[in-house]
Parts: structure tokens; sequence; C-alpha cells
């Protein structure tokens, strides 16, 4: 069942905030400022990234800061990478090859299901045409809230309709565009990055540092 409203941030976007206020270098309270956190919840966001390699901890004057690593600017700019196809309308985009029996995950970050997620599995579903009846069975969620996202897609040209003329019954039928194709690449690469702990530690290094706050 879909579970993303439309209001909530998504852990993923949280993370992504806090990766953008520690990029020069920052304090809880300042991350907890900029990001719209309490205490707990920052300490929790914290230690799990540390734990992930996308931040590091330091004390300069006796003040404990956190930073920005390599592997967590790349997910940044992966990230940003993203949601830019969900704003610019015009983008051009030769052909993209992306491999259909690719399993998307449950979430890209292995939580709640967020905007990002509901997308991706749409565009996926979409790759080879798909009705509205069917899409609604694939979410589990309902009219008023797949026509949002189908609205959303369709203005973002990520996803295009096709009209079917020789049945009545359907008014349309949904069709991966090849820019929603790029979406579901850097979806996968994203996801990739957060789940694969052996190949993020091959490429960067964990750096030692004192225990988490």
């Amino acid at each position: 069942m879909v579970s993303y409203n439309g209001k909530r941030r998504s852990s993923l976007e949280i993370v992504t905030c806090i990766l953008n206020v520690c990029l020069k270098g920052a304090s809880i309270t300042k991350i907890m400022r900029e990001s719209n956190l309490n205490y707990t919840q920052a300490h929790k966001y914290i230690k799990s990234m540390i734990d992930k390699d996308m931040l590091t901890q330091r004390t300069i004057n006796n003040k404990k800061i956190f930073q920005t690593t390599r592997y967590g600017y790349e997910v940044l700019e992966t990230f940003k990478d993203l949601d830019y196809l969900l704003k610019e309308k015009i983008l051009k985009i030769d052909d993209v090859k992306f491999n259909f029996n690719t399993t998307l995950p449950y979430s890209i970050d292995g939580n709640q299901v967020c905007k990002y997620d509901i997308y991706a599995k749409i565009l996926k579903s979409s790759v080879k045409g798909v009705t509205k009846t069917r899409l609604l069975n694939i979410l589990g969620t309902n009219t008023p809230r797949l026509s949002k996202y189908l609205k959303e897609l369709i203005e973002n040209k990520l996803i295009v309709v096709e009209n079917v003329k020789y049945d009545r019954r359907v008014k349309g039928v949904f069709r991966i565009s090849k820019k929603g194709l790029m979406y579901l690449k850097i979806y996968i690469k994203l996801a990739s990055m957060l789940a694969r702990e052996s190949e993020r530690e091959e490429r960067f290094p964990r750096i030692r540092e004192e225990k988490i706050i």
C-alpha cells in the first residue's frame, strides 16, 4: 500500500538535506535548525549516516563538527540528478540503455515509500504500456492519488499517454519516455549506492573517526 501522502518528507529527503548542510561542516545545532529536526531525530540520522560513511565527525575547538564525505557528496549529487528530472520540462536526452529486468527496491532508502519510489514503480510498469486500472492494482492506491502522480509525470515528460482506438473501454495507455528511462537509470544507481556496503567500502575506504556524539 502506498504510504507517501505528498506532505511528509521522506527519510531520503532528510538525509540529502543533512548532506547539503554538512558540505562545509556543521554542528548538530545547525543540522537541527536547517533540517527542521529535534535533537533525537538529528542524532539518529547522524549516527546512521556516519555508519554508512556519508558523514565524518571531528572535534574543532572542543565542538563536534560533522562533514559530508566524498561518498556522501556523490550520493547527494546523484539525488540532485534524480530531482532535476522532476523539475526540468525541457531536456535533450539521447537513447538510454536500461535493463528492464532490473528489480526495483521496495524503497530507495529501505524505509517508508516516498514519491521517488512511486514514480519509479509507475515508470517501470509503463515500459510496455499500462492502463490506469492496471496501475491501481500494481500500486494498491486510490484513483485520486494515482491521478496526481500521473499528472506530475506527464507534466515533466517522464511518461506519455497513447490513445487506444481498438478498445473504447480503455481511455488511454501510459508509456515511459526517454526521460523516464533516464529517471529509472538514476533511481537504480542511487538505490545501489545506498545499499551496497562492499562496493562503497572498496571505492571509499572507511575513515576511522572518534565515536559518535
